[in-house]
């Protein structure tokens, strides 16, 4: 059946109370109340049969232009402004049945998060729709015919969007000033073990570990071949996916090591399997980016954000029309900006076309940070931070009732700041030190402003800051110890030396 089948001049689809459908349809559904009925169209009618064929006879290519073109199509038709049928009103349609249902309900509590606003139940039945479809895919029972197969792009946007969903309920439970004591009492009562970090942790990590993702990956890497065009099964995907959403979630938590350590089973240096969806090597180089920068390992988050960030401005092209062309161009900004933020505190030599992109963007901003304007370093690193939370549910009882969902980014943006502190004299006494090969401390006091003892705390505090660990292969927690300075000196009684300048070479990981 072609695409334009489902163009078909027909009536839109209509609940009998479209009223209670926009509004209260979905939680007779998901709470158990009264059955509500749904007359769908026939256009839809033939979609969902269309839909559920093609899943069940496992029909990739298929599949792939139903989620990536149809799917879109009918919901900016019928459904911008409204919610999707829900399982049960489509359940005749495709014999009840439980692999495609749940799949589909994935789709649907996606559209409700991206569209319009889910209620505290349709929270919890989203997170429960989760735990089935895993359940399902990590099913050993499951015959083959019986198993799912379904494109990299649904994967991994379902994945995403586990994470999404799991930061948006730990933002939604904190924010308890506007809560209404109905509000507080099911979150309370009726919410235990939803979205809770741990639940989340354990799924991550139990689809990581049962799918083998690591030995396969190990096994790959030792004959030396590339997994770009290995086909692999939806569990091993998932189970690839699963890792990047561990870096994501680690760094939601303030974690950066442990983040950074998720990436073990990953040869970085070589795209594979992330080459193959955009939104996820996009979202693994910018949390590995930030990891590192967080970790004060300023050239490895350079070298990182450099790489994708070049890669886009490559084949930004391509993706204009791409459903997550909108999150392409939002984290490429960040990324920019994270970029800003780190040429300010560490001098390194970007490729020649990135150094002009960033200065179109940021030039004016990279000028004030490097004069030492700490205030251009917290703007940016709140809008590029990631949206911090906190792991625990708040006391719904304590009747102070902050609202407490900006706590986590408060708490990593003064712990930045406080980096940023340390480092913001290096660049002003770099630039003096790149004038003399000796001179006294005395005199650099004196030309800076400062006594002595506070020149000597800052020039210390500069020859501790240029040396960082740097990533050459292996572990992307592990790294060799090296200068990450354009200029280097010691200290000898009174006097500064400084030795022949350089320039930090440019690589690429």
């Amino acid at each position: 059946m072609a695409d334009s089948e489902f163009h078909m001049d027909v009536p839109n689809f209509r609940p009998h109370h479209t009223s209670e459908f926009a509004l209260d349809a979905e939680d007779d559904y998901a709470g158990g109340g009264d059955e509500q009925e749904y007359q769908l169209n026939e256009q839809i009618q033939n979609f969902i049969r269309y839909f559920y064929n093609h899943v069940r006879q496992q029909n990739v290519y298929e599949i792939q232009e139903i989620y990536e073109t149809t799917w879109h199509k009918l919901t900016d038709r019928y459904f911008k402004n409204q919610r999707w049928p829900p399982a049960e009103a489509i359940s005749p349609l495709v014999e009840g049945d439980e692999v495609f249902l749940p799949l589909y309900n994935e789709l649907y509590y996606r559209h409700l998060y991206a569209k319009l606003k889910p209620t505290e139940q349709d929270r919890k039945d989203s997170w429960n729709n989760y735990m089935a479809l895993f359940a399902l895919v990590l099913d050993p029972a499951l015959e083959l015919e019986e198993r799912i197969s379904l494109p990299s792009s649904w994967l991994w946007d379902m994945m995403d969007e586990f994470v999404y969903q799991y930061q948006s309920f730990a933002h939604y439970r904190c924010k308890l000033k506007v809560k209404t004591d109905e509000e507080l009492a099911f979150l309370s009562n009726e919410c235990e073990g939803v979205w809770e970090t741990n639940a989340v942790l354990k799924t991550l990590h139990d689809l990581t570990k049962y799918s083998n993702i690591v030995a396969h990956l190990d096994k790959l890497d030792a004959s030396g071949k590339s997994a770009q065009h290995e086909e692999l099964d939806m569990l091993k995907m998932l189970g690839y996916y699963s890792v990047i959403c561990l870096l994501r979630v680690h760094n939601l938590l303030g974690d950066y090591r442990l983040a950074l350590k998720q990436l073990d089973p990953i040869d970085i240096s070589r795209r594979g399997l992330l080459g193959r969806v955009m939104a996820c090597h996009i979202t693994t180089y910018y949390y590995m980016g930030f990891a590192y920068m967080m970790s004060r390992r300023y050239m490895d988050a350079i070298k990182a954000l450099s790489n994708i960030l070049l890669y886009i401005n490559r084949t930004k092209q391509y993706h204009t029309r791409s459903a997550a062309y909108d999150i392409i161009v939002k984290k490429n900004e960040q990324m920019f900006a994270l970029l800003a933020m780190l040429v300010s505190l560490c001098p390194y030599a970007l490729e020649e076309n990135l150094q002009s992109l960033l200065r179109e963007k940021y030039a004016e901003k990279v000028d004030r940070m490097a004069r030492g304007e700490v205030a251009i370093f917290e703007e940016l690193f709140q809008f590029a931070c990631p949206k911090f939370l906190t792991p625990c549910a708040p006391d719904y009882n304590d009747t102070t009732l902050e609202n407490l969902s900006q706590e986590a980014t408060r708490q990593q943006c003064q712990l930045f700041m406080n980096m940023v502190q340390q480092s913001v004299s290096h660049n002003t006494i770099r630039s003096y030190l790149k004038l003399y090969t000796t001179i006294p401390m005395s005199k650099l006091a004196d030309f800076l402003g400062w006594s002595e003892e506070e020149f000597q705390r800052h020039i210390l505090s500069l020859k501790h800051h240029s040396t960082e660990q740097v990533w050459n292969g292996g572990s992307a927690t592990a790294g060799v110890w090296a200068s990450s300075s354009d200029v280097d000196f010691y200290i000898d009684g009174d006097m500064v030396h400084v030795a022949e300048t350089k320039t930090v070479r440019r690589s690429s990981r």
